[in-house]
């Protein structure tokens, strides 16, 4: 079945199987990278993904904006499978980040942007349900031209747990976050991340700028106690460790900016192991890790990682709940 269209927008249910569709995605009365040939909206912005587009070998070229845009609540249905997207003047697929789980195989290069977009406009589109990012060939981008480029995993019920696949590449616009757990505290997390690579297939968490530089974003937060589930293995985190307005528990050291002792990634919560393992940290604009919370027993996060180009120190020193912080010039840094 061969189809020319202009777009085919739709907030109903679509299922296509062995579809060609050619020359759609005018983008209307809206931005570009926010429509699609296929432009397809929840009912329902605040209640769980709503599987509104089933996909079974379908190709879409030419699109002059993406090829798919999932909004509102929408996403791929279950057994999606083999899209193929090429020619868009945009994204391949841009969609709400708590819809990524569907994301179906296929082949999405040859677009003006070989990525997945993920909107990365704030906690509206937090990932509540645990999902799994797949590896399908391109990186992931948080954060449209207009985002903040803030990922959320969790809210304030139930659990949820993103894992992401070996090879997956993510990619964060200028300022963008990823806030695994969003509340400080001594609570414990409502979501858990496991990122584990593999030596063959590492995880990359890196910038989207064209020219990379340290601090193009802040980094991997996890608020609150970290889940005991929680993993980084086998990844690599590069140019991060942007500014932000956010204080922790940490320890001050001569020449750290204050009052934020910023970091690729940062933890709020005592944690319960040692869970970043045989991970890259390099070009981050402050700290490799901050230890921002008070605790007596310092947990090591050294030991199997490695760092690179970290302007201030490979890890700060967390704060004592019996013992004060020493003189600050006795902190220890490593480097």
């Amino acid at each position: 079945d061969h189809r020319d269209l202009h777009s085919f927008p739709t907030r109903r249910s679509s299922d296509l199987a062995y579809v060609d569709i050619e020359g759609g995605g005018a983008p209307g009365n809206t931005n570009d990278y926010l429509t699609g040939t296929l432009d397809i909206q929840g009912a329902d912005a605040t209640m769980p993904t709503q599987p509104l587009l089933k996909i079974d070998h379908v190709t879409i070229a030419g699109s002059g904006s993406n090829g798919v845009s999932l909004y509102d609540g929408a996403g791929f249905a279950p057994g999606s499978t083999e899209l193929t997207i090429q020619g868009s003047a945009e994204f391949p697929i841009g969609m709400w980040s708590r819809a990524v789980d569907g994301v179906p195989s296929g082949h999405y290069s040859g677009n003006a942007h070989d990525e997945i977009m993920l909107y990365g406009q704030g906690q509206g589109e937090s990932i509540y349900e645990s999902a799994t990012m797949h590896e399908r060939g391109v990186p992931y981008l948080v954060g449209h031209p207009a985002a903040g480029g803030t990922l959320y995993v969790g809210g304030t019920t139930g659990f949820a747990t993103l894992t992401i696949e070996p090879g997956v590449e993510m990619r964060f616009k200028k300022g963008g976050v990823m806030y695994v757990d969003h509340a400080s505290g001594t609570n414990p997390a409502f979501s858990a991340l496991i990122a584990a690579g593999t030596s063959t297939q590492p995880i990359l968490f890196t910038s989207d700028a064209a020219s990379p530089a340290a601090g193009d974003w802040l980094g991997i937060w996890f608020g609150d106690v970290p889940a005991p589930t929680d993993v980084i293995d086998n990844a690599r985190i590069e140019y991060a460790g942007g500014v932000s307005v956010t204080g922790s528990a940490s320890c001050p050291i001569p020449g750290m900016p204050p009052p934020n002792p910023d970091a690729a990634i940062r933890i709020f919560g005592v944690p319960a192991s040692q869970f970043v393992t045989n991970t890259t940290i390099a070009n981050s604009a402050s700290f490799g890790i901050d230890r921002g919370y008070l605790s007596d027993v310092k947990t090591d996060f050294l030991a199997t990682n490695t760092f690179s180009g970290i302007a201030l120190c490979n890890q700060s020193y967390p704060g004592g709940m019996t013992v004060a912080c020493p003189d600050p010039g006795a902190v220890p840094c490593p480097k």
